[in-house]
């Protein structure tokens, strides 16, 4: 699943619309690099999904391992 979504490290998550369009790409929060953030970038994007709109951030940094091909 990693090359159809271009992920360069895991974990990177996605989010796509029923019909495949892709919504979000990155990390699942900002916790990483700002604790105190408490972002929740993946929970953001799949209730704007959900509701029928476009996440308020679209692509974020994914932090993790790279992806040996």
């Amino acid at each position: 699943m990693a090359r159809p979504f271009e992920s360069k490290t895991t974990p990177t998550c996605s989010c796509s619309t029923p019909a495949g369009v892709l919504r979000y790409r990155g990390a699942l929060d900002a916790d990483y690099n700002y604790p105190g953030l408490k972002a929740a970038w993946l929970r953001d994007a799949l209730d704007a999904v959900m509701a029928g709109e476009r996440p308020p951030r679209a692509e974020t940094k994914p932090v993790g391992c790279s992806i040996k091909w």
